[in-house]
């Protein structure tokens, strides 16, 4: 066989390789299509437990609203009523906490550094919050906001130490409670966050509106059927009590009775409840929506959340789930991007961002957004796995192939190593380490191979050869691999857990 005749038998070797991985690959992705994009959706469900502490609270917001008159959400049917049962035969109804009395200039104060927060500017709200601190009527509600604001900053331990001091000042303010309590679950301290709550509640046994916390406490630890039993108990006693039927509607959920828990929500909005909680109950809709694949009743419901409160990382992290389903990325982009910027360290957010970069194929974008969530969260799986998925399938520019591929064997590797004993049995990480393998050994033929052409060009320059330009070789540029698809979302295999 002659050097050309040789040399064309290798090429179509190399190129009958290529054809075969790439066959593989299909197989592959499509086996995981489906149990891809449902974890994605149970990672963004998650979240409300985990995200941001809260949100900030003026001496005008009525926390402890009866459930009264009508408003429905939308879209929404409001023909069927919850069919939880209360009993009431308690006669007397319980203290919750009382409304605060700040005066006229402390009121004044509050609003304009709350104002500052909407408008983000942090700094100046941070320096009106801390003159008011030590305000003997508006203290507590200043640090209750100092709180919030500097947790959506990433300072998470300093926003303890602001709802303690909350707490200090005035032990009946629930919301800091709560907000601690969350703090606690997202360190993954469910003891702490347990003890503290039974502290307070124990404390003061008639303020119901402090129970909210233990309710988080316990639907954060999966023990539903004490969500409810609680929730009711609170019930018999003050049947307005709106946060312990949300709190109800969260357990009905994740039990799977979600007509259940859909009726109790929309009975809450018919009270039309204050508007941190209106937000809250239709992020719990639109979640309901979500698990029941009713995709358009659910963007309906978080847009409706994020219009009630335009801070809600999680419901903007959600409504960029779904545009990013839709494939519209540019809006799920805006969203994840806008949930980012209120609550910095919102790992999931920064994981979904980059999938949606990666839906547009902007992939150093994707990249740096996979990357920022390991910086987040070391031990965060689902980006080393996404950054193995985007090392395999990617075409950055000017990049040694090579150096990707053995990019992606470590990023697999990594995301075994933090899964540990929680890796399914069914995971597709191995089979894509060997994929990635067989493209580093391939392009280590193509290379040679080249080589071999070039040396024969220049040995034999009458033999019909241009310079190695005529092979169907483009510098390493199209190997006819697929590029992964443009879903972002179909190549991250995870469960609950992650």
């Amino acid at each position: 066989m002659d050097p050309a005749q040789a040399l064309g038998a290798s090429k179509r070797a190399v190129e009958d390789d290529m054809n075969q991985a790439n066959e593989d690959r299909s197989k592959l992705s499509a086996s995981i299509r489906g149990a891809a994009w449902r974890a994605v959706a149970l990672l963004a469900l998650v979240s409300w437990l985990s995200g941001c502490a809260g949100t900030q609270i003026t001496p005008d917001e009525d926390l402890t609203q009866p459930v009264a008159g009508a408003e429905d959400g939308p879209g929404m049917d409001t023909d069927d009523e919850a069919s939880f049962e209360v009993d009431r035969s308690v006669p007397d109804r319980p203290k919750t906490a009382p409304k605060r009395q700040v005066s006229a200039a402390s009121r004044s104060a509050l609003s304009a550094a709350i104002s500052d927060m909407d408008r983000g500017d942090l700094a100046g709200a941070e320096d009106q919050l801390k003159d008011l601190v030590d305000d003997s009527d508006a203290g507590p509600l200043a640090s209750y906001n100092l709180g919030i604001l500097v947790d959506r900053q990433g300072r998470s331990q300093e926003a303890r130490g602001h709802f303690e001091e909350a707490l200090r000042r005035d032990p009946e303010l629930a919301p800091a409670l709560v907000s601690l309590v969350r703090l606690y679950l997202r360190d993954g301290d469910v003891s702490g966050a347990l003890r503290t709550a039974d502290r307070y509640i124990t404390a003061r046994p008639d303020n119901q509106d402090l129970v909210e916390a233990k309710l988080l406490v316990l639907l954060h630890s999966r023990r539903f059927e004490e969500v409810i039993r609680d929730a009711k108990q609170v019930l018999r006693a003050d049947e307005t009590n709106t946060r312990a039927m949300v709190a109800m509607a969260g357990a009905y959920t994740s039990l799977g009775k979600y007509e259940l828990a859909e009726d109790i929500l929309k009975q809450v909005l018919k009270g039309n409840p204050e508007p941190y909680l209106k937000a809250e109950v239709h992020y719990r809709l639109g979640s309901v929506y979500m698990i029941q694949e009713r995709d358009g009743a659910a963007i309906g419901a978080f847009r409706s959340a994020v219009n009630l409160r335009p801070d809600f990382a999680e419901a903007r992290n959600n409504l960029g789930v779904l545009y990013h389903k839709a494939r519209d990325y540019e809006n799920a982009i805006v969203h994840f991007t806008e949930a980012i910027g209120t609550f910095p360290k919102f790992k999931e957010a920064h994981l979904n961002l980059g999938n949606a970069y990666k839906g547009q194929k902007s992939w150093s974008s994707a990249e740096k957004a996979f990357l920022d969530a390991t910086r987040i969260a070391t031990d965060f799986a689902p980006a080393y796995f996404n950054l193995g998925v985007l090392y395999l399938d990617a075409q950055f520019d000017g990049r040694d192939r090579k150096e990707q591929y053995q990019l992606a064997i470590d990023n697999f590797n990594r995301y075994k190593a933090e899964m540990k004993a929680s890796l399914p049995r069914e995971d597709p990480a191995d089979a894509y380490i060997e994929e990635a393998k067989k493209k580093i050994e391939l392009e280590r033929k193509r290379e040679e191979m080249e080589r071999q052409m070039l040396k024969e060009a220049e040995e034999n320059p009458d033999d019909g050869f241009d310079d190695g330009g005529e092979e169907g070789f483009e510098d390493g540029g199209d190997d006819g691999f697929e590029d992964g698809g443009d879903d972002g979302f179909e190549e991250a295999p995870m469960d609950e857990d992650k």
